[in-house]
């Protein structure tokens, strides 16, 4: 039991309850070969889902429970039991760091169509923006998705990327508009498109479970439907999740 506080609810600590013991069961007597394997099975990310662990913070129009930032902060503070970094890092990169960009910005076709595999954990989110010269500078982005017919065509490379090796769907940050440092936007782009290339798996220190990736964008195509947000607005979107980013992470 985390000690209560003021801030701490009922609802909260059963959250905290139910985490600890899911990592106490699923985790910890299997973490260290995740570690050797480099990456966390799909299974368990499966069962997180069905017990609602992956949208806490979701709307509950969506599927979600309509939590707050609270919710966050202590479903992260009782994966943090299992002391292995790797696996709390590859959810919350899914929970808190890629999947608020969907539902934020998502239009209800997006939703309808990306956010119930979101949820279940059938597709597991990554989020696109650092590369070799921008990380948490994201008006350094040099990616570029240039209009092409009723799509985007992107091009770039993205490096420390979590979840891009065995996830599902990067949410992608590339310069729309030349002339302006902050015209930036976002895509959905599912890890099958053509031309979205997993061009190195990091072979890290630590987190070793959690998958790492460089990528390379060649010509990557992508239709209207799969930009997230209004064009060349993305470098708002990711600077309002950053908040969140830190406090869970």
């Amino acid at each position: 039991m985390i000690h209560r506080n003021a801030y701490m609810t009922d609802e909260l600590q059963q959250i905290y309850d139910q985490t600890v013991e899911f990592v106490s069961r699923e985790v910890l007597p299997h973490g260290n070969s995740w570690e050797d394997a480099g990456s966390v099975p799909r299974d368990v990310l499966l069962k997180m889902g069905s017990l609602g662990m992956l949208g806490l913070r979701v709307p509950e129009e969506h599927g979600g429970l309509g939590l707050g930032p609270l919710a966050s902060a202590t479903f992260s503070e009782a994966l943090g039991s299992s002391t292995f970094a790797g696996f709390e890092v590859t959810v919350l990169v899914h929970t808190d760091m890629s999947g608020p960009h969907l539902v934020n910005s998502g239009t209800d076709e997006q939703l309808a169509e990306w956010m119930p595999g979101v949820l279940s954990g059938e597709t597991i989110l990554s989020i696109g923006v650092t590369e070799p010269d921008a990380g948490s500078d994201v008006a350094g982005i040099r990616s570029t998705a240039v209009k092409d017919g009723d799509g985007w065509r992107i091009n770039g490379s993205k490096t420390f990327i979590t979840n891009a090796v065995y996830g599902d769907m990067t949410i992608l940050g590339a310069r729309t508009d030349p002339e302006n440092k902050y015209g930036i936007s976002m895509f959905l782009v599912p890890s099958e498109t053509e031309g979205f290339n997993v061009a190195k798996k990091l072979d890290k220190h630590g987190w070793r479970c959690s998958d790492t990736a460089e990528l390379v964008l060649d010509d990557v195509w992508v239709p209207d439907e799969q930009l997230l947000g209004e064009p060349h607005r993305g470098f708002y979107a990711t600077m309002q999740n950053f908040q969140n980013e830190r406090m869970v992470l």
